[in-house]
């Protein structure tokens, strides 16, 4: 009964509203989003007459359940593990007790950083240092977007979320300009430049998506940031 209710069935009503009201996703790329009625799965729904390379619902959920689910979680998983070791022998913690004002920073530094490592790849920390401090701080004004106030009242959270689009686009140019096959990881999965496989993949499909382009990206991927 689950799988006959659209709506249900399907995250790609709730997708479109969290593109456009708190990525601050466009009109055009977001009218792909509200016309796609072919579902999420292999095989488009048999009265849906959208384009194959326009099916954006299955695209995505394609692309993130192969990324991060089953056997393709395994490599992004070891390369977390990598990086939250790393940072944790960094510290050189010992058996005397360390007093911190806020327990925060520290999972902060210590997971969620190795978890951007491990998806978006080490590159877009070379071109964009402070991302992980950024997300977070998206974080903390995320229920401020969620109200869908108008630009001229939250004038700098938007400007600030613009500048995190920008900066992502930045990665974007210095990837494919540095993106080098042969350099991928031994996993199969990862490779510097583009981080996991999930993120090319992206790349490949959603940039195919009519009146998809950079920008539009950025902001759906600041989204998987997030998340």
């Amino acid at each position: 009964m689950l799988f006959k209710q659209a709506t249900l069935s399907s995250p790609i009503s709730a997708y479109a509203f969290v593109s456009a009201r708190l990525l601050g996703l466009s009109k055009r790329p977001l009218s792909i989003y509200l016309q796609d009625d072919s579902g999420p799965f292999p095989q488009p729904h048999p009265q849906s007459k959208v384009s194959p390379h326009n099916r954006i619902d299955h695209i995505t959920s394609h692309g993130l359940f192969r990324g991060l689910t089953g056997p393709g979680l395994q490599p992004t998983t070891i390369r977390f593990s990598n990086h939250a070791i790393s940072r944790l022998d960094s510290l050189s913690i010992s058996e005397e007790w360390i007093e911190m004002p806020d327990l925060f920073p520290f999972f902060q530094d210590i997971v969620g950083t190795p978890t951007l490592l491990s998806i978006f790849g080490p590159s877009i920390f070379r071109v964009y240092p402070t991302f992980a401090e950024d997300i977070f701080h998206y974080d903390k004004l995320f229920p401020r977007y969620a109200t869908g106030l108008p630009r001229s009242i939250m004038r700098k959270e938007y400007a600030f979320r613009d500048r995190l689009v920008k900066r992502i686009m930045d990665w974007y140019a210095y990837a494919r300009e540095n993106f080098d096959v042969s350099e991928s990881d031994g996993d199969g999965d990862g490779d510097p430049v583009w981080g996991s496989a999930l993120m090319k993949h992206r790349q490949d499909t959603i940039l195919k998506v009519d009146n998809h382009d950079d920008e539009a990206l950025a902001r759906l991927d600041l989204g998987l940031a997030w998340a």
